[in-house]
């Protein structure tokens, strides 16, 4: 296994493989999208031992990738799939900082520095979002689709909105309206 690790581990930043081992692997790539499970999964440990022994692999990029490893992916991974499955409710930093055993300020520290935004943002960010799939494919008020995507207040959503858009709801699904009836004619 210590040559998949190498090969993995030189792919972190992408990898060309060119030459007879770029067209063995092509060919072996066609053949999985015909074949079973077992045999997609044969193919596939067929390409990591033709990569390991290769000399047609060249990385795409020789910088790497500082600061991400498999624990922090783990880490930051439960506190997405965390948000993704309660940015409707009170979502507090302590709960949040506490899946993962950190505390408050060192979680604040570790969000922000991975995503650049404060969980808060990204947090407002996800609500926004799914108002906007609300407003494109529902007929719901404002005020409803306010509480749909997790705001509390009306007037915190659409100052947010309008911060967020450059517009307010309302005006939002009125030009997504406008740009239908253009595309249909």
């Amino acid at each position: 296994m210590a040559e998949m690790k190498q090969i993995l581990a030189l792919s972190m930043n992408g990898l060309m493989i060119t030459g007879e081992t770029g067209e063995k692997v092509r060919e072996i790539m066609f053949d999985m999208l015909e074949a079973g499970k077992m045999e997609r999964l044969k193919r596939l440990i067929e390409i990591f031992g033709l990569l390991s022994v290769s000399d047609h692999l060249q990385p795409l990029s020789i910088n790497t990738i500082s600061g991400i490893n498999v624990h922090d992916s783990l880490k930051m991974n439960k506190v997405l799939e965390y948000a993704l499955q309660h940015y409707m409710d009170d979502i507090s930093i302590s709960e949040v900082a506490r899946l993962i055993n950190l505390s408050e300020s060192a979680f604040c520290r570790y969000f922000k520095s991975r995503t650049k935004k404060s969980f808060l943002s990204f947090v407002i960010e996800m609500r926004l979002n799914e108002a906007c799939r609300l407003l494109k494919e529902t007929d719901l008020s404002v005020l409803q689709l306010c509480y749909e995507s997790g705001f509390k207040n009306l007037s915190n959503f659409n100052r947010l909105f309008r911060k967020q858009f450059n517009t307010g709801p309302v005006e939002f699904r009125k030009g997504l309206k406008q740009r239908k009836v253009l595309q249909a004619d």
